[in-house]
């Protein structure tokens, strides 16, 4: 980011002192709550964390700005160890979660329509400013013979459940456009609620299917939406081989959402894989990573007009990128490339957009275990509208 740009953002009335004053509010608050994780070697096997991650993303061509935070409390309580027979161990685990915008600025929606983006740029607005409870979930682990598996019950996530991918699905880690750090084709992802998963997996294949309540409102818990009978049941069914010693990863998730009084009957169709083009990578991870997700889906349009705003943007899209770790032997950090594209959904076609494809690129570095600084560009070909670009600043602290 220029230093031109940073100080057109003053120019045009961007409240620095406001940006400074939230974020260190909010830091404040977890660091206070960051207390608890000292005390996790005397809990034994539990573990909870806090993560506070602000995003400040600038469009170019645009002149808009978006900076919003998150602040995470993420826990995970053994119940019982389950050391013998089919029942493994018994977890509680939770996540809650609150985003604000910062510094007087639009929210990342408003950003990413006023860019004339057809997706959104980050995930902030999940939720904006109130509190969720994204997951409170039992987890029970089981095994039998070969078999391994989990059945979890509760408020559940589906996009932390199924068709998971290295280096996708969180804004705050890696990747922070929509289309990759979430799913903007299929309203499958995030719908939080409460339901159930059952899991289960050999050295070869796997299989995950899930079934909750898609049209939950409450921050908490919902429980008159589940007797509507609108819910996502989603079956995913993929393969594990290792090729030429390199781990492999393929599933294909079709999944349907019932209609209800906001929503039509929505079908979809999730293509994922991973393949690890290197190997011998520290702590688990490849030097080099091949990954990517499609989404096909019919129906999901909006019956009503309040239903057009939480109405997902694409009818088909999706991503295919690459992870470098330990670029130019260099420790501790991480770059990611990836190529996207997406076609409109007939709400965004009625709003004027058509098909546009971009390139999302961004370096990470870590300081140990406790905190994170990415730099990332989007670069978005608006069709008529010409190139669009993004670029961002994200910090991540963990306590």
């Amino acid at each position: 980011m220029s230093q031109v740009n940073v100080f057109h953002y003053v120019e045009e009335g961007y409240n620095v002192r406001l940006f400074l004053e939230k974020s260190i509010i909010s830091l404040v608050i977890a660091l206070l709550l960051g207390g608890f994780p000292a005390q996790s070697e005397e809990f034994g096997p539990h573990e909870f964390s806090v993560l506070y991650t602000p995003i400040i993303q600038r469009s170019v061509r645009s002149s808009e700005t978006n900076a919003n935070a998150e602040l995470d409390l993420i826990g995970r309580f053994r119940l019982s160890s389950g050391n013998t027979g089919t029942w493994g161990e018994t977890h509680l685990s939770f996540w809650a979660l609150g985003n604000h915008t910062l510094g007087g600025t639009i929210s990342a929606g408003a950003f990413s329509r006023r860019s004339g983006l057809l997706w959104d740029s980050n995930d902030g607005d999940a939720p904006d400013p109130d509190w969720l409870l994204g997951i409170f979930a039992l987890q029970q682990e089981f095994r039998i013979g070969a078999t391994s598996g989990q059945v979890e019950l509760g408020k559940i996530y589906p996009g932390l459940t199924l068709a998971s991918l290295p280096y996708a699905g969180d804004d705050r880690d890696s990747f922070m456009s929509q289309i990759i750090s979430s799913d903007a084709a299929g309203r499958w992802f995030d719908r939080i609620g409460i339901g159930a998963s059952f899991s289960v997996r050999q050295n070869l294949w796997f299989a995950n299917l899930l079934v909750s309540d898609a049209t939950a409102q409450d921050r908490g818990f919902d429980f008159e939406t589940i007797k509507d009978g609108s819910n996502l049941y989603a079956l995913e069914l993929g393969v594990t081989p290792t090729i030429a010693g390199r781990a492999s990863r393929v599933s294909l998730m079709p999944y349907v959402i019932n209609s209800s009084d906001e929503f039509s009957r929505e079908r979809g169709l999730v293509l994922i894989l991973s393949h690890d083009l290197t190997t011998g990578g520290a702590e688990g991870l490849a030097p080099l990573v091949l990954f990517g997700r499609y989404t096909l889906r019919t129906g999901g349009e909006p019956l009503t007009a309040n239903a057009r705003d939480d109405a997902k943007s694409l009818k088909r899209g999706g991503f295919v990128g690459l992870a470098l770790n330990r670029p130019f032997g260099r420790d501790m950090q991480q770059i990611g490339i990836a190529l996207m594209h997406g076609s409109p959904s007939k709400t965004a076609m009625s709003n004027g957009f058509g098909s546009q494809t971009g390139v999302e690129t961004y370096w990470k570095t870590s300081f140990g275990k406790s905190a994170e600084f990415t730099t990332g560009l989007q670069v978005i070909d608006r069709g008529a509208m010409g190139l669009e670009f993004i670029p961002g600043l994200r910090l991540k602290l963990s306590y």
